[in-house]
């Protein structure tokens, strides 16, 4: 649902929103989509520490009147304040009260034990922060982008570039973090939405 749910906000921002001068998709039209199709109040702000001094890129609040504040911390590069602010959005696109923890803390502890211990399946606001992250992704990164990315990637190196040279430079013109175009370039998560048939439901743009 939610791969489905970033597709159809991608098509929404190609057919509404997107402009020529455009350099790669843009989250500030995703916030004007979610304020004004979901109608939902988002606040952003951000906060006056550094991410360095953190274990966290952003937060989400939901004040008792329902609106959404999002916090990014401070001294990020701007590809990850566009993923950190994505990702946001898509916890407030598929929010549930069910996936809300008000405690960071404790939510921050739950999701390194899911994440590091077989034991451990994480509550649902854990479980929220990787399918938010997959959304986040769809929706900068689409899968069948990825295919096309990779083969370019192939190409080069075997033509003698260095893979971390390859790998920034497609990060650069996404606008997305270094670190999340590898991840999601790996075997593991490629095989994952192969495994799910999600080749036909993704597009290229």
């Amino acid at each position: 649902m939610c791969l489905d749910t970033a597709q159809s906000l991608r098509a929404v921002y190609f057919q509404s929103h997107y402009r020529t001068s455009h350099r790669t998709i843009s989250v500030n039209s995703l916030l004007q989509i979610v304020q004004n199709t979901y109608h939902k109040k988002v606040i952003l702000s951000f906060h006056e520490d550094s991410h360095k001094s953190h274990h966290l890129y952003s937060f989400l609040h939901v004040d008792e009147d329902g609106n959404y504040n999002i916090c990014l911390m401070s001294e990020m590069t701007n590809c990850w304040n566009r993923f950190a602010l994505c990702k946001e959005l898509f916890h407030v696109i598929l929010d549930e009260e069910s996936t809300r923890n008000p405690s960071i803390k404790d939510h921050l502890q739950d999701y390194r034990a899911a994440l590091t211990d077989s034991e451990a399946s994480g509550r649902d606001s854990s479980k929220s922060e990787i399918l938010t992250e997959y959304a986040a992704m769809q929706y900068l990164f689409p899968y069948a982008k990825r295919l096309v990315s990779l083969e370019e990637i192939d190409t080069r190196v075997s033509a003698g570039e260095a893979r971390k040279v390859v790998f920034l430079d497609v990060a650069e013109k996404l606008m997305v973090p270094r670190l999340m175009v590898e991840d999601y370039l790996g075997t593991e998560l490629m095989d994952l939405f192969d495994a799910i048939s999600w080749i036909e439901k993704s597009d290229g743009r």
